[in-house]
């Protein structure tokens, strides 16, 4: 769903004082739909939504805890109803039909899913050992970054990304580069896209 909201209605209405609640509002208006949905083998009356936190945290670049809080503070403004038991373990049933007032027809895109950011690196640092012969290193400011890069990576690419490293790793031509992070964060879609090379046969 699209979301409209006039800088009268910001400027006045409480729930919209904290620019984080307007951002999470907005992110939940679009994974929202005007019609019955389907949450896995459940079915969700329209503008109801099942979300995870830690992932919408991870795509907002905010803590799961204040985003957390920005959910219970639209609730308490009466924009939203949240269960948290609606759904398995970590995601929140949001029942948006309170604000869908200011929504419009609209593209649903799919919530978020969680992201297991430690196994992607695993396997970046082994590849990179591999590839390299030294160990990969980064700084605890290098983790925040990447670790947020990689959530943007498999929202997008979805497994795909893991080829996206192999196939990263396995072109020398990136070695120019060092093979860096940012360099692989940039090529990542477009090695995705690529079709796998088929080795060919031998007769042995």
């Amino acid at each position: 769903m699209n979301i409209t909201l006039d800088s009268e209605t910001i400027r006045k209405h409480p729930a919209f004082a904290s620019p984080l609640r307007v951002g999470v509002l907005v992110h939940l208006a679009a994974f929202a739909s005007p019609e019955e949905a389907r949450y896995e083998e459940t079915s969700l009356p329209p503008y109801c939504v099942v979300v995870s936190p830690a992932a919408l945290a991870a795509t907002l670049s905010c803590t799961k805890g204040q985003l957390e809080n920005a959910i219970s503070s639209l609730f308490k403004h009466d924009m939203l109803a949240v269960d948290k038991t609606a759904g398995k373990r970590g995601y929140w049933l949001i029942d948006l039909r309170n604000s869908k007032e200011f929504f419009s027809d609209g593209k649903t895109i799919t919530p978020p899913t969680e992201v297991n950011v430690r196994s992607l690196m695993d396997k970046w640092d082994r590849l990179y050992h591999k590839r390299t012969g030294v160990k990969y290193m980064r700084s605890q400011s290098d983790y925040w970054r990447e670790r947020a890069d990689w959530n943007n990576l498999f929202q997008n690419l979805g497994d795909d990304v893991f080829d996206a490293m192999q196939k990263y790793f396995d072109d020398i031509r990136y070695g120019q580069w060092n093979y860096a992070f940012k360099v692989f964060f940039k090529s990542a879609p477009r090695l995705a896209a690529e079709p796998n090379k088929v080795e060919p046969w031998q007769f042995k």
